[in-house]
């Protein structure tokens, strides 16, 4: 309840064009959204650029937002939208997605090390190769952890259509995988 009120406030004062409630909302959102744009687009200087489209579209529409979902659902979606535009058909087969890299004082030993970056490139790069409704899907689900309703409100598409595409793109995953000589049911 009082993360709804101290919400409520912050859009009020969005509306009013308070100056520290949009450096709090750039500070609050920035990073995750350019995480998001660059999933997308997969340049970091086009990924910057639409952050800060995003962000002046929510400063020229903070007024239209009526409250149907989250303002974080807002957020992204309009993310997503001006990402999405930014590109170029042709450019989907050469989107490359952004990890974060967390550096260990007590990392594994050198070959853990390389297994564990190898599975992830081969993951990022299978995830790559799929259609962008899979990736999308997949992408907020289990990078962004977001819940099934919250991504079918960001992509404007059915709960059900969610949970489709969450299972159509773990299989195509698994199938280029395989495709790839990975031995998934040695690991259970």
């Amino acid at each position: 309840m009082a993360n709804s009120l101290v919400l409520d406030e912050t859009i009020k004062k969005l509306r009013s064009n308070d100056q520290i409630a949009y450096e709090e909302l750039v500070d609050a959102y920035g990073e995750r959204l350019l995480r998001l744009a660059y999933m997308v687009v997969g340049d970091q200087q086009l990924a910057e650029d639409v952050v800060q489209e995003s962000f002046l579209a929510v400063y020229t529409n903070v007024h239209n937002f009526r409250g149907d979902s989250s303002f974080d659902t807002w957020m992204t979606r309009i993310a997503l939208n001006k990402a999405k535009n930014k590109i170029r058909p042709k450019m989907w087969q050469k989107i490359m997605y952004f990890w974060d890299v967390q550096a260990e004082d007590t990392g594994p030993l050198p070959q853990q090390d390389y297994e564990e970056k190898e599975q992830k490139r081969l993951v990022k790069d299978t995830m790559c190769a799929l259609p962008l409704k899979y990736r999308d899907v997949l992408y907020l689900y289990y990078y962004e952890e977001m819940k099934v309703k919250e991504i079918a409100q960001v992509l404007d598409v059915g709960e059900s259509g969610i949970k489709s595409r969450l299972q159509r793109g773990r299989e195509k995953m698994k199938a280029l995988l395989v495709t790839m000589g990975v031995g998934l049911d040695d690991e259970g």
